[in-house]
């Protein structure tokens, strides 16, 4: 095989002796292949199946391109009309061993017309544990069988801790402490740790993965100050003082580890370890457990600290309210340069409320950091179940000065179209509240 390096060098001495004409090739289209994307999980009530066919070299009219696996699914063309299959092998009691799956209904994507959703499902899987089998069987319209299994894994126990103590709400202090995880594994073959914005309390209602890892190691420490590392700065803060987090622990079969861990090489194919018979992807199995997280911080910059929000607003719903909410504001940790989260408590529109906010806060001469600022908080609340995102910005004089703001809300009446109710409301820094190292205990609404 011809390395890049050596292909290269080729390459640019062709280049610097002669004009050399390089021959186009046109690469045959493959046939499709039948791609998987299925991970059993018994903790979830509904087990799901994803088809597609994979990426041929031909153009889609449903998605743009991508390597089929790994890319997330929805990458290839969706499989209408195959029959899916999960049997249970296990020593447990079940009156119906095999289950099909029901395909989802078809997709309205606008201009691209009625697609397939390539999504098979069944809440009738009989209960699993670990070492239980599970067998998936899929016959497509065209004839193609593909064959699967996976091993359920299972824990003795999940360890998950901070400094601050144990449970299923845990504070963290992104300067000082770590998040330990310790588990005690049943047939396990890999660990996967998953950390994201809590979409329940997010400022866009869905938060975003800003963290996966994979391990064959059942031990891991976080330390609270771990970064994402980008080409052009330092990053930024994995663990976001001022927001609540999700973090996903499973224990995952080896078909699902191997899946993680390899990759399609666009050039040679080689590199995807593959566990299925008559198709490719993953048919896996994992077994889950949750925490959520209250990431702190120490307040030191003179733009940190508690703000009260007063005033009346319009809920949405043209019924007036009375607004007197807290946010706890922390500085990114990494750039300082003004962005911002902070915790949002108290009464919005007279509800209660206890989220999160994302902005900014800047000065608008750097050589002046006490003068005119911007500043700008983004946070989601619900009227009659219905989402509506507020946006509050103003220009303090200060980082001590109370000053006005415009509150922009909207919420979306139809598909894509969203009403806005603009008012007014007071800003007033109202002090520091320094991270401690056993906060109040919180817990979920």
């Amino acid at each position: 095989m011809v390395t890049a390096r050596v292909a290269a060098g080729a390459l640019a001495l062709c280049l610097a002796v002669v004009a050399c004409e390089l021959e186009e090739v046109t690469v045959p289209v493959a046939t499709p292949q039948v791609v998987v994307h299925s991970v059993i999980n018994p903790n979830e009530p509904m087990q799901f199946v994803i088809l597609e066919e994979s990426l041929t070299g031909r153009s889609s009219m449903y998605y743009s391109s991508g390597l089929v696996p790994p890319a997330p699914a929805g990458e290839g063309t969706p499989i209408a009309g195959a029959y899916v299959t999960l049997t249970y092998r296990g020593s447990g009691v079940c009156a119906q061993p095999t289950v099909r799956l029901l395909e989802r209904p078809p997709v309205d994507m606008g201009e691209i017309g009625v697609v397939p959703s390539g999504v098979y499902s069944t809440n009738s899987l009989c209960a699993l544990h670990a070492g239980d089998t599970v067998e998936l069987r899929v016959e497509a319209l065209n004839g193609e069988l593909v064959r699967g299994m996976t091993v359920v894994p299972g824990v003795q126990s999940f360890d998950i801790y901070t400094r601050a103590g144990r449970g299923d709400n845990l504070i963290l202090n992104n300067a000082t402490d770590s998040v330990w995880i310790d588990v005690d594994p049943i047939l396990a073959r890999a660990l996967d740790v998953e950390l994201s914005r809590d979409p329940n309390r997010a400022p866009d209602g869905y938060g975003g993965t800003r963290f996966r890892f994979a391990t064959d190691t059942m031990s891991l420490v976080f330390a609270g100050s771990l970064r994402t590392f980008e080409d052009e700065d330092d990053g930024e803060a994995v663990f976001k003082p001022g927001s609540y987090m999700s973090l996903t622990v499973a224990v995952a079969d080896t078909n699902y580890y191997d899946f993680l861990r390899s990759f399609s090489n666009p050039f040679t194919g080689r590199g995807f370890i593959n566990h299925l018979d008559g198709g490719i992807g993953v048919f896996g199995s994992v077994q889950t457990t949750h925490r959520y997280l209250r990431v702190i911080d120490s307040q030191d910059d003179e733009r940190e600290g508690r703000y009260r929000i007063t005033g009346t607003v319009d809920s949405g719903d043209v019924v007036l309210g009375e607004v007197d909410v807290e946010l706890d504001l922390y500085l990114e940790p990494i750039s300082r340069g003004g962005n911002f989260s902070a915790f949002v408590d108290g009464t919005w529109a007279n509800a209660p409320i206890s989220t999160s906010a994302d902005g900014y806060y800047r000065y608008t001469s750097m050589t002046e950091p006490s003068g005119y600022g911007n500043f700008e908080a983004r946070f989601l609340t619900f009227s009659n179940d219905r989402p509506v995102f507020h946006v509050i910005s103003g220009t303090p004089d200060s980082p001590d000065s109370s000053f006005r703001a415009i509150v922009t809300s909207s919420f979306e009446i139809a598909p894509h179209y969203y009403r806005n109710f603009t008012d007014t409301v007071t800003v007033e820094r109202v002090g520091t509240a320094p991270a401690r190292a056993t906060p109040t205990a919180w817990q979920l609404p």
